[in-house]
């Protein structure tokens, strides 16, 4: 909802209303806004990792404790679709920061926001 109405908003300007004339240190919080998102972001790193770590070929049944056998439907409910939702949602919150950082164009404004987000 938050990177839709950020669109919405950049209607009759630039595409997601990014200003491009900004003070070198907004420019500079942005760099290190942008460091500290990719930083922290560990929702695409561990769905990734997890899709290595649990392929179908793995011992992933070991980990769930069933009795039933592996099968290609018990994998794909309770390893790829988590995964996957932890993925997209992963990739949603970085684009959604990306967006609200570079719409800053002052850097009080880019600290407030980039807080608010990551208390979130």
């Amino acid at each position: 909802m938050i990177a839709y109405n950020q669109l919405d908003a950049s209607k009759g300007s630039s595409m997601f209303n990014v200003p491009f004339t900004v003070s070198k240190d907004a420019r500079l919080g942005q760099f290190f806004c942008i460091a500290i998102c990719f930083l922290t972001q560990t929702d695409i790193l561990t769905s990734v990792r997890s899709f290595v770590v649990f392929g179908q070929e793995s011992t992933w049944d070991v980990i769930l404790e069933g009795k039933r056998p592996k099968s290609s439907y018990l994998w794909a409910l309770h390893i790829a679709l988590p995964n996957a939702l932890k993925l997209v949602s992963g990739m949603l919150v970085t684009f959604t920061t990306l967006v609200i950082i570079i719409q800053s164009n002052d850097i009080i404004e880019l600290l407030k926001d980039f807080t608010a987000l990551f208390v979130i």
